[in-house]
């Protein structure tokens, strides 16, 4: 009988043994599977937050994040596009922002009375835009170490400093291979308002009022990888020799091929020209060059042809030219403009004022500062003749006199009338297509060629270049170019959030997570005592 429980109580404690043995065994699995599943959470997670903006922005304005109508272009981009940081990486992060802020200060005198959110702001929209789009790349280069010998001769030809922002791009194009690249400055991703350090404004720091980087870093990348490549001929016969490098450059930096014709007496004007470029000329057209310049213009009644002019004081009267300008509603004539106010200009150099039109909207909102100098007297023949219409694009103070073509150092400017100038001019021809399509030629002339050279160009502050783009991107329709995000504000005073989010934040972590662990655990708990 005893023989009899000792096998029973073997039988039992076999049983046990095997139940045991057999949650143990159920344990290490779901302790296994448990693990398996948070490692490949972990590992998609990682991968989600790499491709996708899974960040929160919890600003109102949402000031972290790009704007809803920029994600659509940004998706879209097919060609690969480098962006380079000149920071070093963690720079701009929470941690380092406001010490990168107060050396911005201390070398370049811009100032970001936040604290360094604004720079916060530039590190998360550069990231973001790499997660919508894995053609974009971001990289980050200190200009003070070594490894930025390589990018400073790529951009030899550019000034780049400390927070500069590089748009790079590489491909081909009807089997050749393109290089187009931007820089984007401090001045350009800032809205920055100068403030003098003395009374008489020889000092100044630049305080950040506003972040332009979301438009300005669209528009470089539709710069860099637009397979479209307008074809800018400069005719060589009548201008003089002044440097047009830095618009050159700005230019064919913007997708602009530039060639040359030496005259057009023996030559044409090649089929595929959309702009035709005259400098400073130095002797007077005939009325067959002229008609050539009209059949482009006209284009066999297609338009779409844009003829860009930079005059000069030094040019002698040219009263062929002049008189076709007057045809299109641009009145010039020999003579230099002389500024009668020291606080506008010093004689032949002069500010200027951009007049605001739709022309230059790209630069209508900027900083930038407009200088002139041996400006040509030029105004306004019309507002409105026939097909065609005219826009002015910058102007003179009215202080400004005409000195008289030959009269040299016995000019009493007080005995001229003062008045405005036009130092920039658009007349636009048009005609319909039979779709009632639009279709228009151009004619843009400025008064002076010193408007695009170096001297007044390598200012940061100066915009005489960007101003000329702005135009010519215009009327060659070029509209995304010339893309416009309303301006960023971050408030120095609080880190304002969205109150909404805030609370469906705080119900989601605090409220609604706890409890569903909780009863996930108190369901596991009594579905195990059960069995």
């Amino acid at each position: 009988m005893k023989r009899i429980e000792n096998k029973a109580e073997g039988k039992d404690t076999k049983i046990k043994n095997f139940k045991t043995l057999r949650h143990g065994s159920y344990a290490v699995l779901i302790t296994v599977i448990v693990i398996v599943v948070a490692l490949v959470i972990n590992i998609l997670a990682t991968m989600v937050v790499n491709r996708f903006p899974v960040d929160l922005d919890l600003t109102a304005n949402q000031d972290y994040s790009i704007s809803d109508k920029n994600i659509d272009y940004i998706r879209e981009v097919a060609h690969p596009v480098t962006i380079t940081l000149c920071v070093g990486e963690g720079d701009y992060d929470v941690t380092n922002a406001a010490g990168t802020a107060q050396y911005l200060y201390d070398q370049q005198n811009v100032i970001d009375s936040t604290g360094g959110r604004y720079l916060q702001q530039v590190d998360a929209m550069l990231r973001e835009y790499t997660q919508y789009n894995s053609n974009i790349t971001l990289q980050y280069s200190d200009p003070q170490l070594p490894a930025f010998t390589d990018i400073q001769q790529r951009f030899s030809d550019q000034q780049i400093g400390y927070g500069y922002i590089l748009v790079e791009s590489t491909f081909e194009v009807d089997g050749q291979m393109v290089e187009r690249n931007r820089v984007i400055a401090l001045d350009d991703m800032f809205q920055l308002e100068s403030i003098p350090l003395d009374a008489y404004g020889m000092y100044v720091y630049y305080h950040i009022t506003g972040s332009n980087l979301e438009t300005e870093l669209t528009s470089a990348i539709y710069s860099v990888t637009s397979d479209e490549t307008t074809q800018v001929l400069f005719i060589a016969g009548h201008s003089s020799e002044e440097d047009i490098t830095a618009l050159q450059t700005m230019m064919e930096h913007n997708n602009y091929a530039f060639s040359t014709l030496d005259n057009l007496i023996n030559e044409d004007i090649p089929e595929e020209t959309d702009i035709v470029l005259i400098t400073a000329p130095t002797s007077d057209y005939s009325g067959e060059e002229l008609a050539k310049l009209d059949a482009f213009l006209e284009n066999d009644g297609q338009r779409g042809k844009t003829l860009l002019f930079f005059g000069s004081a030094a040019s002698p009267d040219l009263p062929n030219f002049y008189d076709f300008l007057d045809e299109w509603g641009i009145h010039a004539s020999a003579g230099t403009l002389y500024e009668t106010d020291s606080y506008s200009g010093s004689e032949t150099a002069m500010m200027l004022q951009n007049s605001q039109s739709d022309y230059t909207a790209s630069v209508n909102d900027t900083t930038y500062e407009y200088v002139g100098q041996d400006c040509l007297p030029m105004t306004v023949g019309f507002d409105s003749q026939g097909n065609r219409t005219t826009t002015q694009l910058i102007a003179t103070n009215d202080t400004v006199v005409v000195r008289p073509a030959g009269v040299g150092d016995e000019f009493n400017p007080d005995n001229a009338t003062k008045g405005t100038y036009a130092a920039g001019i658009v007349s636009k021809d048009t005609i319909y297509a039979e779709n009632m399509a639009e279709r228009n030629s151009y004619v843009i002339a400025f008064s002076s060629i010193d408007f695009i050279g170096e001297a007044w160009n390598s200012y940061p502050t100066v915009g005489n270049n960007e101003l000329v783009l702005s135009a010519v991107n215009t009327v060659m329709g070029r509209d995304a170019d010339d893309i416009t995000i309303s301006t960023r504000t971050i408030n120095t005073l609080t880190f304002t959030q969205d109150s909404g989010l805030s609370r469906f934040m705080v119900i989601l972590f605090m409220i609604v997570l706890p409890v569903a662990v909780l009863a996930t655990g108190v369901i596991i708990w009594v579905w195990r005592r059960r069995r």
